[in-house]
């Protein structure tokens, strides 16, 4: 009896682990909102690979850059992070607020990492992590 209520419990847990899935696909593929965002911001990095994300009856996809930048993509196209490791994220995509604060209150350092969903986090390069509203209105800091 004890082995029938274990398998019961564990069958849905099997079917949302095979829900998740990944697959490589090539720099075409991506949704043009996507690619013009790399060609625009990114013109002398090389697309190293391209990974569609099935996860929770939706999908992102995922961007590795030559240069080690990773970024994350909604379904859109739009982007959902940033993520350019130890290099300075390119200022065009950084809210005009967000960017005025961190170059007046952190003089000298840099945006390595940004991602939005229903705020802005803003990493610098000095680890500091930030917390901004949609609108680029200064939160707090991410303890």
């Amino acid at each position: 009896m004890k082995r029938i209520v274990i398998l019961l419990a564990a069958i849905p847990m099997l079917f949302l682990q095979s829900c998740d899935t990944e697959r490589f696909i090539g720099f075409a593929d991506l949704p043009e909102r996507a690619a013009t965002f790399i060609q625009t911001n990114f013109p002398s990095a090389e697309v190293i690979s391209v990974v569609k994300d099935y996860d929770d009856l939706s999908y992102t996809y995922d961007v590795v850059l030559s240069d080690g930048t990773m970024i994350e993509f909604k379904r859109s196209g739009e982007w959902k992070d940033v993520d350019a490791r130890t290099s300075k994220v390119p200022d065009a995509i950084v809210p005009a607020d967000i960017l005025n604060y961190v170059q007046t209150n952190y003089e000298g350092n840099y945006i390595v990492d940004i991602s939005r969903d229903i705020r802005y986090d803003v990493e610098l390069d000095n680890k500091r992590e930030l917390v901004f509203a949609l609108t680029g209105t200064y939160l707090g800091i991410d303890y």
